[in-house]
């Protein structure tokens, strides 16, 4: 039987063209679904799916799950354990210890040892790590802060006309954006998608920061209604 995309019709190979078949690792649902089940498995390959169908080229993605296997037996295992440091504990088999952990006093913060490197006598913090859902989190903030702001009633969902208003900072700001997204198209061709991820990431912190130095609200609309368009429009398109 032929394969099927499920957004369209029969996918198959073109002669003469560029095809790309790409397949992910099934997830191990043996709990309530949640997002950590579609990140560790699903995200990055629908994410480059849907680039190279965005690019035009004959794409089939091919996913599953697999509810039975090692973590089905794995979890069972665990409600063991844990039945087992249960009757431990009440039976006072267990004692309570104070342990040394790192502290980091500039965050105010415990640092698990996976945000630590190096040995004990010269240990890095890994911020960028430790950070990494905040970026995530930053890219959410700026797509929902410049959406909602155009769905507003004074836009009512469409994007304004931002093309009469120029400023120099602008056009440097555009020149960046489009240099990062040149990269991101590079490194998406090549399949490096923690880099293209990265780049992402960038995009964002610039779109924020641009937000930010213009300071996008209703005074900016009411006051400077050409450039609240221009900041509309420039973070709309990047946005989207």
């Amino acid at each position: 039987m032929a394969p099927k995309d499920l957004d369209g019709p029969v996918v198959l190979p073109q002669p003469g063209k560029k095809n790309v078949l790409i397949t992910s690792a099934l997830p191990y649902v043996n709990n309530v679904p949640h997002l950590g089940n579609i990140i560790e498995s699903v995200l990055s390959a629908d994410v480059f799916a849907r680039y190279c169908r965005g690019r035009g080229i004959n794409t089939l993605y091919i996913g599953g799950t697999d509810e039975y296997g090692t973590t089905i037996e794995a979890r069972a295992l665990t409600d063991i354990t844990q039945d087992i440091f249960l009757k431990l504990d009440k039976n006072g088999y267990l004692k309570e210890r104070i342990t040394t952990q790192l502290y980091c006093e500039e965050h105010h913060a415990f640092l698990a040892d996976r945000f630590v490197e190096g040995d004990a006598t010269s240990v890095e913090i890994s911020w960028n790590r430790l950070s990494s859902s905040a970026h995530a989190e930053n890219l959410g903030n700026f797509v929902n802060c410049v959406l909602k702001f155009d769905n507003s009633r004074d836009y009512d969902n469409i994007v304004p006309d931002w093309s009469t208003y120029h400023e120099p900072a602008f056009k440097a700001f555009k020149e960046e954006v489009n240099a990062f997204l040149a990269q991101y198209i590079r490194e998406l061709d090549a399949v490096k998608l923690r880099s293209a991820l990265s780049t992402v990431l960038q995009i964002s912190q610039r779109g924020n920061s641009f937000l930010q130095s213009n300071r996008l609200d209703n005074n900016l609309r009411l006051n400077e209604p050409a450039k609240c368009a221009a900041v509309v429009g420039l973070t709309v398109n990047l946005s989207l």
